[in-house]
């Protein structure tokens, strides 16, 4: 069949379909973060969940950059082409190829506020985990601190803790010198927050 302007086929109904609900039913394990549902990404690995799903039913990975719609979600999960995907996508959803002439779903672009928001949210993420590593180093060193004298390896031990929260401190400073606008420029250009 060859795709028509305006008249919807396979391809167009697997697009009526939110990345979210693609997610889930592959059994991508999502967790709710406001108003968006986020995930560590598959394509990577990562410690900090950076693929973000919208309400307009895209999705987008802050870390490696992928994005797109629910047949472009199972087209990367499955290592399909596009109209495999496609295909895969409505038999999971127990859907059919449309009748000739039914109208096509549309999807809308994130907005700049909804980039904005979910590189704010993963800035704010990346803080916090900085946070934790933080403390846990101080923690460590407060113990280590207490011993009356230290053999080479506490020594080697306290050295790392110390650079461990210098790193920390510096990289929360960084990101919070960023302004969220320079952050959503920065990260539109390919840049990732780990990168800092």
């Amino acid at each position: 069949m060859t795709l028509v302007r305006d008249q919807a086929t396979w391809f167009d109904v697997g697009k009526g379909i939110s990345a979210k609900d693609a997610a889930d039913r592959i059994g991508i394990p999502l967790k709710q973060h406001g108003i968006r549902h986020v995930a560590k990404c598959f394509l990577h690995d990562e410690k900090t969940a950076s693929l973000t799903f919208y309400d307009d039913g895209r999705f987008y990975c802050f870390s490696c950059k992928a994005s797109g719609d629910a047949v472009e979600l199972y087209k990367l999960y499955y290592k399909l082409d596009s109209s495999a995907a496609a295909k895969q996508l409505l038999a999971d959803f127990g859907l059919s190829e449309p009748a000739p002439g039914a109208p096509i779903a549309r999807t809308k672009q994130p907005t700049a506020k909804d980039l904005q928001d979910s590189v704010e949210m993963v800035r704010e993420r990346k803080v916090n985990e900085l946070l934790t590593i933080k403390r846990k180093a101080e923690d460590q060193l407060i113990l280590i601190e207490k011993k009356p004298v230290l053999n080479d390896a506490e020594k080697d031990k306290l050295y790392k803790l110390v650079a461990t929260v210098s790193a920390a401190k510096e990289l929360i400073a960084r990101l919070d010198m960023l302004e969220p606008a320079d952050l959503v420029k920065w990260v539109s250009e390919g840049a990732s927050i780990d990168d800092l």
